[in-house]
């Protein structure tokens, strides 16, 4: 008999083996610093602190707009701020870009390098220790074990920064895995639209949220496709879950308990209004109805629903 097909999960990493939102305000700062530095490259004289300034401006816009603002590329909205701190973090970098613009006492990036420029400082905040979710590791190994089922992590984060997390969390305790035995595709790209791809809609809405979220995702998607992957999870449902939903692929989303309590706050300088629309609830009701997306806020249940499909 041939050998029976694996079923082949192909799992995000930041914010799905990691937990971002304990982190949220460490992060800020690191992402206010790193803003500021690189900002003061095109502005020798631009004064650093102000940076926060500007920053808390641009977040309070968003907090004031909820689902108008996200990851702008080439002019498409790809991910709402209100998804994660990272997102939070760089919707709010975009805004202040543009108040610094409007000085027209500093030079800012042109149109095409804002993404280059706030990627730059991404990487410069993000060098901060993971937290990871409890059951991690667990989570690895369990399906590691299962002879039916093939793990990939499949991320938008850099190689190096994939595998330097890996290590920390094979180093937390005692384990049998070894680092050579994850597999990793990293630079995923789940950003990149291409219109001239057909294999998905070009965009869909959600009720309650404006404008178009672009679902063309061309270099995930295919990746998934040269992967045979059955399955796709992740913690962001529009970088992680709709383009793979879309696909007829099963999908998990992966949420956190704290984001129900309302929006992610990153600093207490800037509080969001008490009656926020919660984006990020109305987006995970969406895919979990429309789509049939298995939505659980524990690794171990995740696991546990992966090992029962395959």
């Amino acid at each position: 008999m041939p050998e029976r097909p694996k079923f082949t999960v192909a799992c995000d990493f930041d914010g799905f083996m990691t937990n971002l939102i304990p982190g949220a305000k460490e992060y800020y700062d690191a992402y206010v610093k790193a803003f500021g530095k690189r900002f003061k490259t095109l502005n020798p004289n631009f004064d650093e602190e102000e940076a926060r300034y500007y920053l808390n401006a641009g977040l309070r816009t968003v907090y004031r707009q909820p689902g108008r603002h996200g990851w702008d590329n080439d002019g498409k909205k790809v991910a709402h701020a209100e998804s994660d701190p990272t997102q939070l973090a760089k919707a709010a970098g975009q805004i202040a870009l543009d108040y610094l613009g409007m000085q027209h006492k500093y030079k800012t990036p042109s149109k095409k390098d804002v993404n280059k420029f706030l990627g730059e400082v991404f990487e410069e905040a993000y060098k901060l220790d993971p937290i990871f979710r409890e059951g991690a590791l667990e989570f690895i190994e369990k399906l590691k074990e299962n002879p039916n089922i093939r793990l990939i992590f499949v991320t938008n984060s850099k190689p190096d920064a994939v595998k330097e997390k890996l290590k920390l969390l094979l180093a937390t305790r005692k384990t049998n895995l070894k680092l050579e035995d994850i597999e990793v595709i990293a630079d995923a790209k789940k950003q990149d639209v291409d219109d001239k791809w057909k294999k998905v809609k070009a965009f869909i809405r959600i009720p309650g949220i404006p404008g178009k979220i672009f679902t063309r995702r061309k270099q995930y998607g295919e990746t998934l496709i040269r992967e045979d992957a059955d399955m796709a999870t992740g913690d962001n449902a529009v970088l992680d879950i709709i383009t793979p939903a879309l696909m007829g692929l099963y999908t998990l989303l992966l949420d956190t308990d704290a984001l129900d309590n309302g929006p992610i706050i990153l600093t207490d300088e800037v509080i969001p209004p008490k009656k926020s629309k919660n984006v990020r609830k109305i987006e995970r009701d969406y895919i979990e109805k429309k789509f049939g997306t298995m939505v659980f806020t524990e690794l171990g249940l995740a696991a546990q629903a992966i090992i029962r499909l395959a």
